[in-house]
């Protein structure tokens, strides 16, 4: 844990963090994931409008991908990029951010990378009792997907027509919303799974052919994640999270570092206005946040604070993380 804490003392210093230009999203976006490809295109998905953004290198503002309401999008959430068959999955689910939807089955949908044509949907099993929230990719192209009202991770099949039960736990179980953000590693073989009301992380480990190997792990935090929202993986063991913060409005981006089952916990970017931010992504030596904005949606009590332009906020990667972010 020596190295743990010498990387915990010098991000102690980059809390007030240094910034870059923010890229700007259309009216009402409330952004909740951000996902590059491997040509440095990044994609936003929005809650707001049911719909997803993408802008390309070097641009400081966003162009339409996929249209508002294609495909039967309510509120686009998540994002994920499968290279090998040029698709991008999202999921869709109403959470009232979108003023022009309305409520159906929330699905997990698929779109082709090439021209944003919709290639798959799949309702969860709970229809419009259920809600898709974050996907991960496994190598045979099978997608897992967190359902945050019910106490499942459902797995999609290569080739097959609906979404399975992949793991039940009682772990999973909680308040209205549970399970949240779902992160795999390189070698996928450990996921990692954040529990919105409980502030909790946990762990699964899978087998070779892509099964649950055990139960679920809670790891044991040093204090609880204030709404732990996307995850950005930098090295095994080491990753960004989005702490929302949703009833304070002031959210922060955090250092995981995992050893066994303890984990550090240290705030990179905070004191940074950032008003719930729920997708991180890390590119060429920056920090990319989708910033949602969704607590002046939700509680009476921030209505006050207002809607600032909606962006992807952007600030520079410490250096001494920057050896460790992963290869896109």
């Amino acid at each position: 844990m020596k190295r743990q804490t010498l990387i915990a003392t010098a991000l102690a210093a980059l809390i007030a963090p240094a910034f870059a230009a923010d890229i700007a999203l259309p009216e009402h976006a409330h952004p909740e994931g951000v996902v590059f490809d491997v040509a440095g295109n990044l994609y936003v998905t929005s809650m707001g409008r049911g719909a997803v953004d993408r802008v390309r290198p070097g641009a400081d503002a966003a162009e339409p991908f996929i249209a508002p309401g294609s495909g039967g999008l309510m509120g686009a959430q998540g994002g994920r990029i499968d290279e090998k068959r040029g698709l991008l999955y999202v999921c869709s689910s109403h959470n009232g951010a979108n003023p022009h939807a309305k409520k159906g089955a929330s699905a997990l949908k698929a779109f082709a990378l090439a021209d944003g044509s919709l290639q798959g949907s799949w309702d969860l099993p709970g229809g419009a009792n259920a809600y898709c929230n974050d996907m991960v990719v496994l190598p045979s192209g099978a997608v897992l997907v967190s359902d945050s009202l019910n106490p499942e991770i459902l797995i999609l099949r290569p080739g097959s027509d609906k979404l399975d039960i992949w793991l039940k736990s009682d772990k999973f179980a909680g308040k209205r919303y549970a399970l949240n953000n779902l992160a795999l590693e390189a070698d996928a073989r450990t996921l990692y799974i954040g529990k919105l009301d409980s502030g909790e992380l946990l762990r699964q480990r899978l087998t070779a052919d892509e099964q649950p190997a055990g139960e679920p792990e809670i790891l044991r935090l040093p204090r609880r994640i204030d709404d732990p929202d996307g995850i950005a993986l930098l090295a095994p063991g080491k990753m960004l999270i989005c702490e929302a913060s949703v009833v304070a409005n002031q959210g922060k981006i955090s250092l995981l570092e995992i050893d066994g089952d303890r984990v550090s916990l240290t705030p990179v970017i905070e004191n940074a206005d950032l008003a719930v931010p729920t997708g991180v992504a890390v590119r060429d030596g920056k920090i990319y946040v989708a910033e949602s904005q969704v607590a002046a949606l939700f509680l009476p009590e921030r209505a006050k604070d207002g809607l600032k332009p909606f962006a992807v906020r952007r600030f520079e990667l410490p250096a001494n993380l920057a050896a460790l972010a992963a290869k896109p």
